[in-house]
């Protein structure tokens, strides 16, 4: 099958947040959008549009892009069983937080 799998698909809103809290929110490339008020990445935008409509898709560019960005991996757990998971962003990248606050 290769490197990639599949692409990430969340199954509802719960494992999507779960996702951000993981990887997105502490992700240099999740910012602050110019003029929206909201903090967002492109990457995770693209899933949420596209992802529903691309799942099934075998060779559509957009799901190979999809596929690139968000991958999946299979993950076993304690008691044997195996799940596929969301894998990291490959374009993840931790936030490199300030060790202390600048005095005013």
């Amino acid at each position: 099958m290769g490197t990639w799998l599949l692409m990430a698909y969340f199954a509802n809103g719960t494992e999507g947040l779960t996702y951000q809290e993981q990887y997105c929110f502490r992700c240099e490339h999740f910012e602050q959008r110019p003029g929206e008020g909201a903090e967002g990445c492109p990457i995770w935008d693209a899933h949420l549009l596209f992802a529903y409509e691309l799942c099934n898709e075998k060779e559509h560019p957009g799901k190979v892009i999809l596929d690139m960005l968000i991958p999946e991996r299979e993950h076993t757990f304690s008691n044997g069983i195996t799940y596929v998971v969301p894998a990291e962003c490959t374009l993840f990248k931790l936030k490199q937080e300030p060790l202390c606050e600048p005095s005013a």
